[in-house]
């Protein structure tokens, strides 16, 4: 039996300066990253720079309920997923404050071979852990005429992650350590795209209820940043990406302030079903700063990364949403509510296009597939009127069938008075093949390897009534 390691690696570099100059990285087989992130898969993250990854614009409670809110109340992020249901109860109005903890953990590995070629094992080679936090902040108000207001700030596009690859040599027999450690491969990103929401509802029937929201996105501290850091610039070794110290940097800025508009409709034909039907509106996101930009990888004919000496305008337009579903209270002795949801993405729309970079083209050639998403939960409040939450998520993706994910969340709440602490936890997992992100310069590994994420993500809101 023979062990195929990991290829060598080289790069080619522009200039002399030794500490800061431009990569040029090549990641193939991206889409399947990207689009599994699109779709809502909450397992992946290290593509974020190009499509949004956040939980903060879902309510916790909706979040416990398998993220389930076109068709019931459930606080602030009801001016996301469906403005109509904006209510604050018989009180003036209710304050929220929450956050969110996510933990994810990302492993990659390498196939080892027998003499027959055959695959026996995987070697892992990089394990991350890592914990991002975000906060939000809402405030609901009823006013006259029969109106209800929501105004709230969140994040809509998280851009945090962090990867850390060990490099490690080959020294031929004799040596004590046959496996120096000779350098990292590092990416780090930081900063969000935040949403300023204004939303308001209105019954102009008591079986009625009409909402329109409206989103103000903003960019803060976008950070794009990868790098070699090479330990002996004198004698470098050939498994690494550089051979000296090598930093690459994008200082990234949202153009203007886009918005996106939320326009929803709650029906209540019977007294225990409420429908719901929410529209979110397409918008176009224009980000400057890249040096890297899409292109069609020749070997898997999807997407990739191709970085360049210059930086450029990259323009993404993500499609519109639409979501029905319903809501209903069951008749048993446990007072319980179930939700369903249906949500259809018509992913042809979505498109990636830049300025000032590639040979004169303007986008990407490339189409996807419209999606369905599935969105169940099921509320039983118990003794001492303690509500337990719990649901799926199940997703298609652009890619097919290959591609769908199921995932679990829970939850629940507890009074404090007057004011209601609310937590819930979603959890996901996902796994693929890929190609190595920090190849050897102009060489191609002969296999895939494969990539296992996870994420756990769990989110508290305090909501207070005044």
């Amino acid at each position: 039996m023979h062990f195929n390691s990991r290829q060598p690696k080289k790069f080619s570099r522009n200039g002399t300066d030794n500490t800061e100059k431009n990569m040029k990285i090549n990641v193939h087989n991206i889409s399947l990253a990207l689009l599994l992130l699109v779709v809502g898969i909450p397992a992946q993250t290290y593509f974020n720079v190009l499509f949004p990854v956040s939980t903060e614009m879902i309510s916790t409670r909706s979040l416990g309920m398998g993220m389930a809110g076109v068709a019931t109340s459930t606080g602030i992020g009801n001016i996301w997923s469906n403005p109509a249901l904006l209510n604050p109860g018989s009180s003036r109005g209710v304050a929220t404050f929450g956050g969110s903890l996510e933990r994810l953990e990302e492993q990659r590995s390498f196939p080892v071979f027998d003499m027959f070629d055959d695959v026996v094992a995987d070697n892992i080679y990089v394990s991350n852990r890592n914990w991002y936090n975000n906060i939000n902040a809402g405030i609901l108000l009823n006013l006259p005429l029969r109106l209800r207001a929501g105004l709230a700030r969140t994040t809509f596009w998280d851009f945090k992650y962090d990867y850390l690859e060990e490099v490690r040599g080959s020294l031929p027999s004799g040596n004590y350590n046959r496996d120096p450690l000779v350098g990292y491969h590092k990416t780090h990103r930081e900063g969000y795209i935040s949403t300023t929401s204004l939303g308001l509802a209105f019954s102009p029937l008591s079986i009625l209820d009409m909402g329109l929201g409206l989103h103000l996105l903003a960019g803060n501290n976008l950070l794009d940043q990868t790098g070699i850091e090479v330990y002996d610039d004198n004698n470098p070794d050939e498994a690494l990406a550089a051979f000296a110290d090598t930093l690459y940097i994008s200082e990234l800025e949202l153009d203007g302030n886009p918005m996106i508009v939320t326009g929803g409709l709650a029906i209540q034909p019977l007294q225990r079903l409420k429908i719901g039907i929410n529209y979110r509106s397409a918008v176009e996101l224009k980000i400057d700063g890249y040096s890297r930009v899409p292109v069609i990888m020749e070997k898997t004919n999807l997407p990739g990364y191709e970085g360049l000496d210059s930086t450029g305008l990259l323009v993404i337009n993500l499609p519109a949403t639409f979501t029905i579903g319903l809501e209903t209270k069951l008749s048993n002795p446990i007072a319980t509510r179930a939700m369903v949801e249906f949500h259809y993405t018509n992913w042809s729309d979505y498109s990636i296009g830049y300025d000032r970079l590639v040979n004169n083209e303007t986008s990407l050639p490339h189409k996807y597939k419209s999606t369905r998403e599935i969105r169940a939960g099921v509320e039983h409040v118990l003794l001492n009127k303690l509500p337990f939450r719990f649901g799926f998520v199940y997703s298609e993706s652009p890619l097919g069938q290959e591609f769908e994910l199921t995932r679990i969340t829970i939850g629940g709440s507890h009074d404090f008075g007057p004011a209601v602490l609310d937590v819930a936890a979603v959890f996901g997992t996902v796994g693929y093949r890929y190609e190595d992100i920090f190849p050897a310069g102009g060489e191609t590994p002969p296999y895939l390897e494969s990539v296992s994420e996870s994420r756990t993500t769990v989110k508290v809101s305090l909501n207070v009534p005044f």
